[in-house]
């Protein structure tokens, strides 16, 4: 969804905008938000003078990014693809299924996907300003300054390895 103004008042023109993105991924458990907005207002202060300023922010987060699942097995998609079809993801107490074969280290990946959690936060602000002066109609100076910051963060609740002792068995056994 976006919205926009954008208009005059005298020497002064300014835009607006916004806009909001709420996308649910293909995979489960997976899908991005996005909020963002924008203002840009140029004034004409008298016939020499000019000033602008343009203001740039957004927050996103990305849930369950799936180039952060992975770790020491593989990706998910491997998961799903070297899961046995012949196992169940659930048992039959209602349980997942950890793993699909007995000398198996791949995970449930419908386990993996439903019970990860994942965030990727990212947090952008960007500001101009500029100015300029025409000493004639041959020649002006601009003076352009900017500012821009980002902030990202990543909050992880990962589900790998369901059991470790089994897992730890394994390794030993090897």
């Amino acid at each position: 969804m976006a919205i926009s103004a954008s208009g005059s008042e005298g020497k002064i023109r300014y835009y607006l905008s916004g806009n909001y993105r709420d996308e649910e991924g293909v995979v489960i458990n997976t899908g991005y938000q996005q909020i963002s907005a924008r203002a840009n207002i140029d004034a004409q202060i008298n016939d020499k003078f000019k000033i602008g300023f343009n203001l740039y922010g957004s927050t996103s987060e990305n849930q369950n990014n799936t180039d952060r699942f992975g770790n020491g097995q593989g990706s998910f998609i491997y998961k799903a693809l070297t899961w046995n079809p012949t196992t169940p993801i659930f048992n039959s107490n209602g349980e997942y299924n950890i793993r699909s074969a007995v000398a198996s280290l791949n995970d449930n990946p419908v386990r993996t996907l439903n019970e990860t959690d994942i965030k990727d936060i990212e947090e952008r602000l960007n500001a101009t300003v500029n100015a300029t002066y025409s000493f004639t109609d041959n020649f002006s100076y601009s003076l352009i300054m900017g500012s821009q910051t980002s902030n990202l963060n990543i909050e992880r609740y990962a589900v790998e390895v369901g059991d470790r002792s089994t897992a730890s068995y394994v390794f030993c056994k090897q």
